[in-house]
């Protein structure tokens, strides 16, 4: 079975939560609104290895986030929450549906094939890994 397959397999078996983070700037009149985000959001996203973490996969599909780390051991770690995309000041957040969604989020900036994530405050509540850092759409 080749790399692509596992890993699809692997983000439809897996489980999640979300976190918090910093912020960004909201977008200006000519930037893509929160509902084209909704649209252009969904699909595979890639967090290269670094350190000791592993490579993560991050799938949005059908208001499901499901997140999965292939660590340098062979081990695999995953979750998948139900979320929504929200407008919280001058930041954009992924947030949970369920649980604290007040305390529970992510700050992200999205700009076509690039997918930035700051999980600084409390995205270790939501997942179980690091999310924070900057994403590139997989195909």
């Amino acid at each position: 079975m080749n790399r692509s397959v596992l890993l699809g397999v692997a983000l439809l078996l897996a489980g999640m939560a979300l976190g918090r983070a910093a912020t960004f700037p909201i977008p200006s009149e000519d930037e893509p609104t929160l509902e084209d985000d909704k649209k252009s959001i969904e699909g595979f996203w890639l967090l290269p290895a670094a350190g000791d973490r592993g490579e993560i996969i991050l799938r949005f599909h059908k208001g499901y986030m499901t997140v999965c780390e292939f660590r340098p051991d062979s081990s695999l770690t995953s979750s998948t929450p139900a979320y929504e995309l929200k407008q919280r000041g001058k930041s954009r957040i992924i947030c949970g549906k369920e649980g604290d969604a007040d305390r529970e989020f992510i700050v992200y900036s999205l700009n076509r094939d690039r997918l930035i994530l700051d999980d600084e405050s409390s995205a270790a509540r939501l997942v179980r890994f690091r999310l924070k850092g900057e994403w590139r759409r997989f195909k």
